[in-house]
């Protein structure tokens, strides 16, 4: 047995090289403590956070959810391949990859679909470890028992529950009390094998807390095609659309010529963002308020200026003010 995850230690560093390597793209995270089912997010019609780049940060995350609108699109899209990462401290500690080739949003997390996994006695192994759950939906016991996106080996009792996988969802109140209930403060609470093979949920209770959980994607770009949306391009983040909007009717099955029809649309966006927000009101600016008020000046030099100032410009208008009343003297005197 050992030998064995010394073997898949080697292969899961290689794997890690290329999965970083290739071309995956961001389209689900759940945070351990975000707001809201993690479930019901991934499987209902919703988005979230697709202009917070914090909340699809992986190096800086914050406690939030993220959701592209591709996950609602997915059975139009010519996916390939998904790749499920499990992170703590900025750091993949986990990932399996499914063939998500004819796959919808949900059957693609399955036994049948899994191509590679982190863990020696998961994918590919000689140990013949027993599944009993493997799938999105997972345990859900209302009202108290909620474990989805579950992997799970076995299921004997709360001392024997041995599997690698599940998140505690948000509607969870109980569960066994030494590996579940400790966790219930977090909730959704992402719980996974620290180990390179499946954990004993109880022996492992304090390591099992991951941060966060990332579901990505790779495309088929071969037969990637254009979905009829004619009125607004389906954003799947902060920086990217998926869809070229489509011009007409015929447009339904336009395929992508190059990564330039997404680009272009995203450059328009940006540029009409950017020029609001660095368009400035001239009386917003410092130098406006500034002239409108008047700031008091105690040195001896500007004080004789000023009344210097103040006595010429009274003289002048005394001036005027005399010749006016001589005026005035010898008129009345005629």
């Amino acid at each position: 047995m050992l030998s064995i995850i010394f073997v898949f230690k080697l292969l899961y560093a290689f794997n890690v090289f290329a999965i970083d390597s290739d071309e995956w793209k961001l389209i689900f995270k759940a945070a351990t403590g975000g707001n809201g089912s993690v479930y019901e997010l991934f499987t209902g019609a919703d988005i979230l956070n697709v202009d917070n780049v914090h909340a699809q940060s992986i190096s800086q995350p914050i406690k939030e959810h993220f959701k592209s609108d591709m996950v609602n699109q997915w059975s139009e899209l010519s996916i390939s391949e998904v790749l499920v990462r499990i992170h703590n401290n900025g750091e993949e500690v986990a990932y399996f990859m499914f063939d998500g080739v004819g796959s919808n949003k949900t059957n693609w997390f399955s036994l049948s679909r899994l191509k590679q996994s982190s863990y020696a006695d998961l994918y590919n192994s000689t140990t013949n470890a027993s599944i009993n759950f493997f799938s999105i939906i997972g345990l859900q016991w209302p009202p108290h028992v909620f474990r989805t996106f579950y992997i799970n080996s076995i299921w004997e009792g709360c001392p024997n529950d041995t599997g690698w996988l599940t998140i505690l969802d948000v509607n969870s109140t109980w569960g066994c009390p030494t590996w579940e209930d400790i966790h219930l403060t977090e909730i959704p609470a992402i719980l996974y094998s620290p180990l390179q093979i499946m954990a004993n949920y109880e022996k492992e209770a304090t390591a099992l807390l991951a941060e966060s959980m990332t579901v990505s994607v790779r495309f088929d770009r071969s037969n990637m095609t254009c979905v009829r949306m004619c009125s607004t391009p389906v954003q799947q983040d902060a920086s990217s659309y998926c869809y070229k909007p489509c011009d007409s009717h015929s447009d339904i099955h336009k395929t992508f010529d190059s990564q330039s029809d997404i680009n272009s649309i995203d450059l328009e966006q940006k540029v009409k963002q950017l020029k609001k927000k660095l368009t400035v009101d001239r009386k917003n600016t410092s130098m406006y308020k500034r002239s409108l008020r008047s700031v008091y000046e105690n040195r001896t030099s500007a004080k004789t200026i000023g009344i210097m100032g103040a006595a010429i410009i009274a003289s002048v208008i005394g001036l005027f003010v005399f010749f006016d009343c001589l005026r005035w003297k010898q008129d009345n005197k005629q």
